[in-house]
């Protein structure tokens, strides 16, 4: 996955997971973290942000916020990555219902080798132009959704 990718999938997740009635402080904090260096870095991300909060599936809200991370490359922010790995580790530990609920998007994966996925619990699994060099191999994954 890509830097700005894992910059909004830990943002999506966090804002999920931080502002629901249970969540934990570390969650909270940790979102709270990464929410102000983008807001002080990032302004245009600003406003979406705050939508995304409200709705976390808004795909249009989403992409405003991956345009302006990588139009000022946010990949290449040491402390907007360390922090969003963080989030994402934090949400996956206390919270990992909320991790799963943002769903797994791959596409125009392109490998030498292998690909290998496995372990993967959400409620949306979409792989779309996936080429691998060897074996494409998707395993143990589960649906956390309730209506199944």
């Amino acid at each position: 996955m890509d830097p700005v990718s894992m910059i909004l999938s830990s943002l999506v997740a966090g804002a999920s997971a931080a502002l629901g009635e249970t969540a934990k402080q570390a969650v909270k904090d940790a979102y709270a973290g990464v929410k102000s260096l983008i807001v002080a870095k990032y302004s245009g991300a600003a406003h979406p942000l705050q939508v995304l909060e409200i709705d976390p599936t808004s795909k249009e809200h989403r992409e405003r916020i991956r345009h302006e991370l990588a139009t000022k490359q946010a990949e290449n922010d040491g402390d907007l990555v360390s922090a969003a790995q963080a989030l994402a580790r934090t949400v996956n530990e206390q919270a990992p219902e909320r991790a799963a609920a943002v769903g797994v998007n791959l596409s125009d994966i392109i490998a030498a080798g292998n690909i290998l996925l496995e372990r993967i619990k959400s409620t949306n699994v979409v792989v779309k132009g996936a080429r691998a060099g060897g074996d494409f191999v998707l395993r143990d994954v589960t649906s956390n959704d309730p209506k199944e």
